[in-house]
């Protein structure tokens, strides 16, 4: 049971429970629309090994917003999320952490050449004449 007496951080009247909204699934077509009422994107993976190996999609679509990630993952994934500016990591065992990471998410800047040059990188078409670059030698 998660003691809710450390989420008595004055915001608002209610604490955390005043600053986190669950929405449910979002259908595709209001996605657009529900960013704009946002003010952080979040990402929490589940302690599957095989979850510390992938780059979830959903990382990229992250990364193309102006808002900042707070995320919990392990291995590469981990070390793959840090890349990206305003990413904030925490422990998904640690509801301080999670708390800790909201708050720093308020006075996180973005820096969108950063996220962009990020973006860049992994764009298909790079990827794939690298490819055939490596194959064609």
């Amino acid at each position: 049971m998660i003691n809710t007496n450390i989420f008595n951080i004055e915001l608002g009247n209610g604490g955390i429970f005043s600053t986190i909204k669950y929405c449910g699934l979002i259908l595709k077509e209001e996605v657009a629309a529900s960013y704009s009422k946002i003010d952080c994107l979040m990402i929490q993976l589940s302690d599957y090994h095989s979850l510390s190996l992938v780059i979830p999609s959903k990382v990229f679509m992250y990364a193309s917003t102006p808002y900042p990630i707070i995320y919990s993952a392990e291995g590469f994934t981990k070390r793959f999320l840090e890349k990206i500016s305003g990413s904030i990591y925490f422990d998904k065992n640690n509801p301080s952490s999670f708390f800790d990471s909201i708050l720093k998410s308020r006075s996180t800047q973005i820096n969108i050449e950063n996220r962009d040059s990020f973006l860049d990188l992994y764009n298909s078409d790079v990827i794939y004449s690298n490819y055939a670059s490596h194959i064609l030698k």
